[in-house]
């Protein structure tokens, strides 16, 4: 009964395990004793793969007069992930599924290679598989088998001969370099002087990667009303010997942001038709290579070349804060994420407020928001950012912005007041700041996340002091005339009577 592999993948372009040396038993390489005049070139043959059967002692040497040219076998190729651990014939990595398998029979002049001959085994001394077809040798049409999901890919009912074994498909797994092509004997010899019909082989795979990258580009103004950004994803392919089977681009939104639209896909530059190379998916957060797209990423690549695939994916920006995105790329099966990104967005809230009462919000007032000086400083505030409308009874006007990048948080802005609200004046210096916005801050009392609050004071107008002209004035004034007029009446009076006298 064949034993079931566990994963593994050996240092060697592969290893060949007869099935009495596949129960956990330590194995080591052999170089077979030449079998009746050949017989033992087989691991020559091979081209670098290793036997596992063990040196024979004298006179335990397999003799080719006792192979069985009627039996059947079979080959058990089993495909596994590269692991340090790995030791022949006793995998240790993962098993890798979905890989193509192809065993052509070696046929010397048109016929099985007669191995129960030592003439057969000559025939075979010092092959390689580059040495075929060629040389009187051919191959017949074959049989394909792809590995299951423990990574096995059986060939059975294999007639006694020569056989050459084709890793032809890497099937949803991204291989960098599959495994060199290797020859299987049925039967293959064992070191207790037996045959085996029936193998197993190791071959040695690499498996590839890539590194996916995103960047948080440009956004489309500095305000974040109405605002939408721009993120870049890139796609590293590497050189591959097989055609690539699927590539998927992935990119579920963020918090605080909402999908605009795929701007572009691109290979190497080169603009895809997204009618024909690709397709959006329904909910719009994934980007498919089609059959044309994969053909133009395929006429690209090769054993020694790679391509560059983008993707530009615009959202809106719906709230402030540090909005963060990140993107999944499937190349032929195989999952990575980019790195996070981000766009920061911030706030500064004001409030315009009378300077004797702070509870008394000023209506009327107009405010440019402005890019803090290249000190940071405001002594001469930079570009504006945006104007304000005139405050309302609660006094506000309240800006929200663009803060920078990943890892740039914090921008530094100023507040130039133009316009005092009606009954006040513009004080002296009517520029404010700087304010430091942080778009990675959280909420503290009253105050938003991402969010800088200030008062800003203004002076009611008091004029000079004028004449008495009102009714205070009048009503004084009245009271004087009177008092006057008393004091003529009382004057006269006296004179009228000294006259008398």
């Amino acid at each position: 009964m064949r034993r079931r592999a566990h994963p593994h993948l050996t240092g060697a372009p592969a290893v060949l395990v007869p099935t009495e040396r596949r129960n956990g038993m330590k194995t080591r390489t052999t170089s077979l004793k030449r079998l009746a005049a050949g017989a033992g070139a087989l691991s020559l043959a091979m081209v670098g793969l290793i036997s596992t059967a063990a040196t024979a002692a004298p006179g335990d040497d397999p003799v080719v007069g006792n192979i069985d040219s009627g039996a059947t076998g079979s080959i058990m190729v089993h495909k596994h992930e590269e692991h340090s651990a790995s030791e022949d014939g006793n995998p240790a990595g993962d098993p890798i599924g979905g890989v193509e398998f192809t065993v052509q029979e070696v046929l010397l002049g048109g016929s099985s290679v007669p191995l129960a001959t030592a003439e057969g085994w000559d025939a075979i001394d010092g092959l390689s598989p580059g040495d075929v077809p060629g040389n009187g040798f051919t191959l017949d049409t074959g049989t394909t088998a792809v590995t299951d999901g423990d990574g096995e890919a059986p060939f059975t009912g294999l007639n006694v001969g020569f056989y050459l074994v084709t890793e032809t498909a890497s099937g949803p797994n991204l291989i960098a370099t599959p495994a060199a092509p290797f020859f299987v004997a049925i039967p293959m010899p064992t070191d207790t002087g037996a045959w085996d019909y029936d193998v197993d082989a190791y071959p040695k795979n690499i498996l590839g990667d890539f590194t996916p990258t995103k960047t948080a580009g440009d956004h489309s103004q500095e305000i974040r009303e109405g605002a939408t950004a721009l993120w870049t994803i890139g796609v590293p392919v590497p050189a591959a010997e097989f055609d690539y089977e699927s590539l998927t681009i992935s990119d579920v939104i963020g918090a605080g942001m909402t999908f605009d639209s795929w701007v572009s896909v691109s290979i190497d530059n080169v603009a895809l038709d997204p009618d024909t190379d690709y397709e959006v998916s329904a909910d719009n957060s994934t980007v498919t290579l089609l059959g044309p797209g994969l053909d133009q990423l395929n006429a690209i690549t090769d054993a020694q070349t790679s391509a560059n695939v983008t993707a530009v994916i615009r959202t809106t920006i719906d709230d402030i804060g540090v909005l963060e995105n990140t993107a999944t790329v499937t190349l032929n099966g195989k999952p990575v994420d980019t790195p996070s990104v981000s766009t920061n967005w911030g706030a500064l809230h004001l409030t315009k407020v009378d300077d004797g009462n702070n509870d008394v919000t000023l209506p009327g007032a107009v405010f440019e928001l402005r890019a803090a000086d290249s000190d940071g400083l405001c002594n001469n505030p930079g570009d504006l950012i945006e104007k304000s409308a005139p405050t309302a009874d609660d006094g506000v006007a309240n800006f929200e912005f663009f803060v920078g990048n990943n890892e740039d948080t914090t921008r530094k802005v100023c507040v130039v007041e133009t316009v005092a609200p009606a009954g006040y004046v513009l004080p002296a210096n009517a520029v404010f700041g700087p304010f430091t916005i942080d778009a990675a801050s959280t909420a503290e009392g009253d105050v938003p996340a991402a969010t800088w609050a200030a008062d800003i004071e203004n002076h009611k107008a008091e004029g000079p002091n004028l004449p008495l002209t009102g009714s205070t004035g009048t009503l004084l004034f009245t009271i004087v005339g009177i008092a006057l007029i008393a004091t003529g009446g009382t004057i006269a009076a006296v004179r009228h009577s000294r006259s008398k006298a």
